[in-house]
Formats: structure tokens, sequence, C-alpha cells
């Protein structure tokens, strides 16, 4: 029994360290660099937050949050009225509304990256 319970205590241990993302869950405001972890998600709202290199996925849970990003894979906003302006995105997924993404370059089709807005009032822009 005391085996079973130390196989099962120590795969709980390593399936945290695997899932290891970073979140943000009360900062209001904070500066992230991806190469330290580059899959990051906003839980709340009323942020401002800064993301520098490469990213590989940026969630965004909450709404109101300003955003200002270096490189990202993915972003995904579920929460309204947060504005994004991205140096480079490659995929944008929206279900919110009244969201701003700016993107000034992609790696996708024609410089654009590709986007799923399912909520309303979303606003997807090249910007300079």
């Amino acid at each position: 029994m005391t085996r079973i319970l130390i196989a099962v205590l120590a795969t709980c241990s390593f399936a945290t360290l695997a899932s290891a993302d970073k979140a943000f869950t009360a900062e209001k405001t904070a500066t992230w660099d991806c190469a330290k972890d580059a899959t990051v998600t906003i839980t709340h709202g009323n942020g401002k937050y800064t993301f520098k290199g490469v990213c590989k996925d940026i969630t965004v849970n909450g709404g109101h949050n300003a955003l200002t990003i270096e490189n990202a894979t993915t972003l995904t906003v579920n929460g309204s009225s947060n504005t994004i302006t991205a140096d480079n995105v490659d995929t944008v997924t929206l279900t919110g509304s009244d969201n701003k993404v700016t993107y000034k370059k992609s790696g996708g089709a024609g410089g654009k990256p590709t986007v799923s807005s399912l909520g309303q009032n979303n606003a997807i822009n090249a910007g300079k």
C-alpha cells in the first residue's frame, strides 16, 4: 500500500512539473520574458502586460487588459474589451467581444495572421 501511495504521489508531482505554465492571476502590471516559459495565461482583468521574446501561446481570460507582445505563435482571447498590440502574431482566436488586436507582421499567409473571431465587435488590424 505504501509503494502504491508513493507511486501516485510521484506521478502527480511529475504531472505538475510538466504543466508549469506561467499564469498571471493577481498581478496588475508585469513584464514577462517568454524564454522563461513560452506558454502564458492571464486569468483576471484590468492589467497591463508586456511579453518579450517568442511566446508559444498567450491566453487572456479576463477583460480590460492591455497587452504588448513582441512575438506570439498563438493568441487566444476569451475575455472582452482587451487591447493587444503585437509586433508578430501567427494565429488569433477571439471568443470574447469588443477586443482590439493590432499586429505589425505575421508568419501567416500573405503576412496576415490566421483569425477566428466568434465574439462580437472584435477588430483585428495591421498596424505600423
